[in-house]
């Protein structure tokens, strides 16, 4: 996955305060978005740390916390060697590539308001 290639897609910081909350809505979507396309593209699904921060961004958009989306899906692509070694623990299973197309789905039809 190239990490540099995907983040360069963003706008930066004063161009994505600048945009209205749907473009701002739209760019956090298609993150997210690119994001689960790279790691299916590896031919794997995301590991924990990825999918645990995709969801979380998935949220944010649901929240309208577009800057906070976008942060979340870059933390995302953060490599395995270079995470926190410290994790919390978590009860439930990390969701799938799948579950998370579908909350994708789901908040795209939200209004961005």
């Amino acid at each position: 996955m190239d990490r540099s290639q995907l983040r360069s897609a963003l706008p930066d910081n004063q161009q994505f305060s600048g945009c209205v909350p749907h473009d701002k809505k739209v760019c956090a979507e298609e993150f997210v978005t690119s994001i689960l396309d790279a790691i299916a593209a590896d031919g794997r699904d995301p590991d924990d740390w990825e999918s645990r921060d995709l969801a979380a961004a998935i949220g944010m958009i649901a929240c309208r916390w577009y800057h906070a989306a976008v942060g979340y899906a870059d933390r995302a692509l953060t490599p395995p060697d270079e995470r926190s070694p410290i994790q919390p623990v978590h009860a439930d299973a990390a969701p799938t590539a799948a579950a998370l197309r579908v909350a994708l789905a789901y908040v795209s039809g939200m209004p961005a308001t």
